[in-house]
């Protein structure tokens, strides 16, 4: 059996001891197997189902979801429960820091703004070289604020040569400014051309197939956003994948991408850290989409083995839900 020792709440190793509710739900369920276990640590998810697909071992004990990817590879069990999927958003800044923030990420408006300070330099520097005078700081800082404002650059230079450059600058000026306004206007039109879905939950969050989305490798969310795509007709062009909660967590909130489609496991492990909470939120509600979990299964296991394990789990999850119903009966 094969256990994966850092996917909590579903698998871990602390302290030298097997934990999770994945684990604590196969060793109860396993109880009456009458079969030798031998625990072999997983150091990740994908090694686990790497492992299970060459039948290195017979069993992982972790929170599957069952996606067309997997199926080609792997078995699962009969399932455990159901799990969903958040969406993970990036905390908001209101105000003028809303409308810095966003300036700040736009790189059409970062290439302008940097070309425009290029030019500013560059003639600030050569305009006393041409004129033949003296470096002067005053006039240096005076020339470079004209060309980023734009004002009075038919005032500047006395020789042939010096209005030459000042008007070149001023073309040149122009054309960035050109630039960045066409490519700030692409931008828009794009943004309301694409098509926009509705991830249904208590408070509706509705996102467009050109957002940067960030979703955890072999996830239900690539399933789940690939079968959008396939009915929408239009892909997500702007998909990453990420290995680590800590990696999507800072693409995040460095806005490297805009959302995070994530599985509820994830989403409890990232509320439960105070240094998270602080970058980022969910959309408020429930999970959206409920998709069952199993255990991975390899495919050379004994039908008459996997018909027990699956009997063991469904008499396990009925004994759980019981437990459930009474447990919310009492005063």
């Amino acid at each position: 059996m094969g256990v994966p020792v850092g996917l909590a709440p579903c698998s871990f190793r602390e302290s030298g001891s097997w934990s999770g509710w994945t684990y604590d739900f196969w060793i109860k369920a396993s109880a009456d197997l009458d079969i030798d276990q031998k625990i072999k640590p997983i150091p990740s998810l994908r090694e686990g189902i790497r492992q299970l697909a060459n039948q290195e071992i017979d069993v992982l004990a972790t929170c599957l979801t069952v996606t067309p990817e997997r199926t080609d590879r792997i078995d699962f069990s009969a399932p455990m429960n159901e799990r969903g999927l958040r969406l993970l958003q990036r905390r908001k800044t209101a105000g003028p820091l809303s409308f810095l923030a966003w300036l700040a990420r736009n790189q059409a408006f970062l290439i302008s703004l940097s070309a425009l300070i290029g030019l500013a330099l560059t003639a600030a520097t050569l305009q006393p070289i041409l004129e033949r005078k003296r470096w002067n700081s005053r006039e240096f800082l005076q020339h470079t604020g004209m060309v980023l404002i734009g004002t009075g650059l038919n005032l500047l230079g006395q020789k042939p040569k010096t209005v030459v450059m000042w008007t070149a600058i001023g073309l040149m000026r122009t054309i960035v400014i050109t630039l960045f306004t066409a490519s700030l206007t692409k931008s828009l039109i794009n943004d309301q051309e694409s098509t926009r879905v509705t991830l249904p939950s208590l408070k509706e969050t509705t996102f467009a197939t050109s957002d940067r989305i960030g979703v955890f490798d072999e996830s239900a969310a690539i399933s789940l956003l690939t079968a959008t795509s396939d009915a929408l007709e239009e892909p997500f062009g702007n998909l990453r994948r990420f290995s680590s909660e800590e990696d999507l967590v800072n693409a995040l909130a460095n806005r490297e991408i805009d959302y995070g489609l994530i599985d509820e496991d994830h989403a409890k492990e990232i509320e439960r850290k105070p240094i998270y909470r602080s970058r980022v939120t969910f959309d408020d509600g429930e999970a959206s989409f409920k998709l069952p979990q199993s255990l991975g299964l390899s495919k050379g296991l004994p039908d008459q083995l996997r018909d027990k394990i699956n009997r063991s789990i469904i008499s396990e999850r009925i004994t759980l839900e019981v437990q459930k119903a009474i447990g919310s009966q009492q005063p």
